[in-house]
């Protein structure tokens, strides 16, 4: 009897790599803070780094993945479109660019607070 918890050497792979993304996108967005547009950008190589664990886990993480990636989906096209709606360039705007932006452009902020 395997008395390990993962079956496979490519699931502890899978694992492994998974937590290096998801380490690597928590400094990458550590380093640009206060620039909402990397944060998106970053916050999704999080998210495929959360799936990549899940899928290591074995067939019981494979839906809970796939239920984050239709997620990341969902939640990062809103945030691009919301800020997109707030600013003219938004990978290089900062969080000074969006102050007041419910007064300018309402959904626009709506969009990105759902998203965030």
């Amino acid at each position: 009897m395997n008395s390990t918890m993962f079956t496979s050497p490519l699931e502890t792979i899978m694992l492994a790599i998974g937590l290096m993304a998801m380490l690597y996108g928590a400094f990458r967005i550590w380093e640009n803070r206060g620039r909402p547009g990397r944060l998106i950008a970053w916050g999704g190589l999080i998210d495929f780094g959360l799936a990549l664990m899940g899928f290591g886990l074995g067939p019981s993480g494979d839906v809970g993945s796939l239920l984050i990636l239709v997620y990341h989906g969902a939640a990062r096209i809103a945030a691009w479109m919301g800020l997109a709606g707030l600013v003219a360039e938004p990978w290089t705007c900062t969080i000074d660019d969006i102050r007041g932006a419910v007064r300018r452009n309402p959904v626009g902020a709506i969009l990105l607070a759902f998203a965030l």
